[in-house]
């Protein structure tokens, strides 16, 4: 963070408008995917909660066919409840262990907390200076530029692009997406993306364009345009996805973002002994990205194990703490 403000402050930028104002963004985010994280989670225990509630209430129904049984019927109103106890005790430790396993994953600390560490870094450089004039010329300088015209033009065709294919109309879509996917955006990937799934709908099954190869031959080819050609071509041939994708992996100089892609690549067309070393690798060359990695090679035999044994010990500690002895 220290040094990207230095050298955005060595290019003229303000920091209060610029750097600074980036992360309290971040936070802004962060806070709200927290709250919807929240609610979500507080939806599923209360589901989870009338769920464990009524299979108490149906396997305690046969008890009640005795007439006038006060005993019984109190009974079963216990046993009810103490399933919405438990119900409430599980979702409070698997939301507790959550938290727990977030914090110790967190590789990072908050955009909060990094603003306001990088400002008390910043202040002394900031102290007595007066800020800088707005640069403004370089920007509109590019916008003047008839490439930038052009590019802002055919990406703002793509929502329209969407609306075409939600509404079925397939020929204007296609249309639209010829025209995104031309001239100095020939060979992007988010214009050929649509282009591909237009021609894919309109000619189901019939031989496309070779997109992948219009890509390459892009100023700036796309790691996850190449990837999904990659998994699109291992659908017919396994063998070649896989050589199209290491090939890619080793032209972007195996970046450390795309090492979990590709070790999700080789799990889901069954190499998954490949995932699971690639992921050992990642550990040791790239620790940052180390859960990540780790993640992506796991199956889901994998995850079903993960749950049981999270279930069985949330299941013992409930047993443990909440019910009676």
């Amino acid at each position: 963070d220290r040094l990207g403000a230095a050298l955005s402050l060595r290019m003229g930028y303000s920091y209060a408008q610029g750097f600074k104002l980036f992360l309290e963004h971040i936070d802004s985010y962060d806070a709200t995917q927290l709250k919807a994280a929240e609610a979500s989670s507080l939806r599923t225990a209360e589901t989870e909660r009338a769920a464990a509630v009524r299979s108490a209430a149906e396997q305690a129904r046969p008890q009640l066919g005795t007439p006038g049984n006060q005993l019984t019927q109190t009974a079963t109103d216990l046993q009810v409840g103490l399933a919405g106890h438990v119900a409430d005790a599980e979702s409070s430790l698997k939301r507790t262990l959550a938290e727990i396993k977030g914090r110790i994953t967190d590789n990072h600390d908050s955009a909060a907390g990094r603003e306001e560490t990088l400002t008390r870094a910043m202040m002394p450089l900031l102290a007595g200076k007066p800020r800088p004039p707005a640069r403004a010329a370089p920007w509109k300088a590019a916008l003047a530029e008839r490439d930038t015209a052009m590019i802002l033009q055919q990406y703002a065709l793509i929502p329209s692009i969407e609306s075409a294919i939600v509404a079925r109309n397939l020929p204007e879509a296609r249309r639209l997406a010829q025209q995104a996917a031309s001239g100095v955006t020939a060979n992007d990937a988010a214009p050929l993306v649509y282009l591909q799934m237009v021609t894919e709908l309109v000619q189901p099954g019939a031989t496309a364009p070779d997109f992948q190869a219009r890509n390459l031959r892009a100023a700036e080819r796309s790691w996850q345009f190449q990837l999904r050609q990659a998994q699109t071509l291992a659908r017919r041939d396994r063998a070649r996805g896989r050589a199209l994708a290491e090939q890619q992996f080793e032209y972007f100089r195996k970046a450390p973002p795309a090492w979990p892609d590709l070790i999700a690549f080789y799990r889901d067309n069954g190499f998954v002994d490949q995932a699971k070393a690639m992921a050992q690798d990642c550990v040791w060359a790239q620790p940052s990205y180390r859960v990540a990695c780790l993640e992506s090679a796991k199956t889901e035999s994998d995850r079903a194990v993960e749950k049981a044994a999270s279930e069985r010990e949330a299941k013992r500690l409930v047993d443990k703490w909440i019910k009676p002895r």
